[in-house]
């Protein structure tokens, strides 16, 4: 797996999400090779006699599950990075954000404006999440409370179809989502594309009561 360096920024974070669907795209052209062949990740490579199988390309099927095995640990490890590089970025945002705002020696006339609230309220709701859909791999959960969609937020919500829009107009390409579990702010980057499920988040999303 490629060297991964502690100084994150959002276009690192995105190129880490990068290379982990690349890795699992590869998993996948593997593990289809292996269907084929008729013996999966675990089957054994030899017959009732205890032979090794004749009609197989014996050392194909080993590279293939050789390369799944590392590919998967690989996948494990750039998440956990994915991970710290969200929490990276999150957290250099709340420090600029800090720096500009007014210390309590300032003046009415010398404190900067305050800080926008649109991305500190809640506009909808995500419903289930099907397993290895998009959402969930952005690591979207039944019942988190969206604060951003991209573009979209509490300030500029209308109509559950603007996200819809920003789906369909950034498909293959990652969107800032920013939710709330359990009272924390969490933010990540979801990449609308297909797979073998529906649409191209595999998740619902509700508009909140009220809004």
């Amino acid at each position: 797996m490629a060297e991964v360096h502690a100084d994150f920024t959002m276009e690192s974070v995105q190129a880490l999400i990068q290379q982990k669907d690349e890795m699992e795209e590869s998993i996948k052209m593997n593990v289809e090779l292996l269907t084929g062949y008729g013996v999966g990740m675990d089957a054994p490579l030899i017959d009732k006699d205890g032979y090794p199988l004749s009609e197989v390309d014996l050392p194909a099927i080993r590279a293939a599950r050789h390369s799944v095995y590392c590919l998967r640990n690989d996948v494990k490890e750039i998440l956990v990075e994915i991970e710290k590089g969200l929490e990276a970025v999150h957290s250099q945002a709340k420090e600029a954000k800090s720096r500009l705002e007014p210390s309590s020696s300032c003046s009415p006339a010398e404190a900067a404006p305050p800080s926008k609230k649109e991305d500190l309220v809640a506009f909808a709701r995500v419903g289930r999440v099907s397993a290895d859909s998009p959402a969930s791999k952005a690591g979207l959960i039944e019942g988190d409370l969206v604060l951003k969609f991209g573009s979209i937020n509490s300030g500029n919500f209308t109509e559950i179809q603007s996200i819809a829009r920003v789906v369909n107009n950034s498909e293959d390409r990652p969107v800032q989502v920013a939710v709330l579990r359990s009272g924390v702010r969490k933010d990540s980057i979801l990449k609308p594309q297909r797979w073998k499920g529906q649409g191209l988040l595999g998740c619902f999303i509700t508009v909140l009561s009220g809004k």
